[in-house]
């Protein structure tokens, strides 16, 4: 699944979220379930020195494109009303370099790296419906470059459910920790929410709402702008990437207006805070849509996008407008 962009009068192709991947889950037992998953991401994302970032003057004006590979396997016990699991997963990204509008090069292979985790959890059949649990993970993130390496774990507890009168889902809060081998980071607290819940008000209606905080890296870092003695990246005059935490929060509404025709709005903020530094950037994106169904398994479908980034740093914000043309098709 994903997206693929031609432009034309650039002769230029951009692929965004596009994925291919397997799945296997192998139930060894009814109450003993094994789960492995390989998948493949080509994807994009905004970079820090978006727009004109004074005092550079450095103004760049594509997405940093990167290539991911992730893996991961679990295995589930169940114990009469209790359950446990344990997991563990590999992601690898790779991204390409980009370049401002003077024709200068920046790299962004610095970001390579991968990220491995180990996870746990334990919980307990409340009903037949609604079960809470409690979850551990721990996090070893490597990269190029070496400021941006960290270990921590994270502990949440939740509530979820298969389904509750119109709802499904899972809510959970708790904490992350994570240390970091930049100085200027060094080990950080943050608190934990998030989940995903979806509202069924009637057959044909659905509203989905999700959320979740997790430690990021970013191409920008503000320590390079004389108000720290640290060495600098003499091109643009800033250090190789830095530490962020990141706050995603979505909400999409999905009606299937009749057999032959369905609509989609989503709306979403994705909150990005730099660590030891006040620079903090939101990215707010509004999308709608309408799917088509040509015959059963077979759509066209046109969707609308708006997405504006604010952010506190100056020359930073953007504004970009968007409309796609696609199909989709299952079987």
């Amino acid at each position: 699944m994903g997206d693929i962009r031609w432009y034309p009068t650039l002769d230029q192709v951009q692929v965004v979220d596009t994925r291919a991947g397997l799945v296997h889950v192998w139930e060894i037992e009814r109450d003993l379930i094994f789960r492995v998953q390989a998948q493949g991401t080509e994807n994009q994302n905004y970079s820090g020195f978006a727009a004109n970032l004074l005092p550079t003057n450095a103004s760049v004006t594509s997405p940093v494109k990167y290539t991911q590979g992730y893996a991961s396997t679990s295995i589930q016990k169940e114990f009469g009303s209790f359950f446990a699991a344990i997991g563990g997963s590999t992601t690898g990204t790779a991204y390409q370099n980009i370049q401002d509008s003077f024709g200068n090069t920046i790299d962004e292979t610095f970001q390579n790296g991968t990220v491995s985790t180990l996870n746990g959890r334990f919980g307990y059949h409340l009903s037949a419906v609604i079960y809470t649990y409690i979850e551990s993970a721990g996090n070893w993130q490597r990269y190029n470059e070496s400021l941006l390496n960290s270990e921590g774990y994270r502990v949440v507890a939740g509530v979820g459910s298969g389904r509750i009168s119109l709802f499904n889902g899972e809510l959970y809060g708790g904490y992350a920790t994570q240390r970091f081998d930049d100085p200027l980071a060094g080990t950080t607290t943050v608190p934990v929410f998030g989940g995903r819940v979806s509202w069924f008000p009637t057959r044909f209606l659905t509203f989905t709402f999700n959320a979740d905080r997790s430690f990021g890296t970013s191409d920008f870092n503000p320590h390079g702008l004389g108000l720290v003695p640290v060495p600098i990246n003499p091109l643009l005059g800033q250090l190789p990437g830095s530490v962020t935490t990141t706050t995603l929060a979505k909400l999409t509404g999905q009606w299937t207006f009749t057999d032959k025709l369905g609509f989609t709005a989503s709306v979403g903020d994705q909150q990005q805070d730099y660590l030891a530094s006040s620079r903090r950037d939101n990215l707010v994106a509004l999308s709608a849509g309408v799917t088509y169904q040509i015959w059963k398994g077979l759509g066209v479908n046109v969707t609308y996008t708006h997405g504006q980034l604010f952010s506190n740093f100056p020359g930073a914000s953007f504004t970009t407008d968007f409309i796609s043309f696609g199909g989709s098709s299952h079987f």
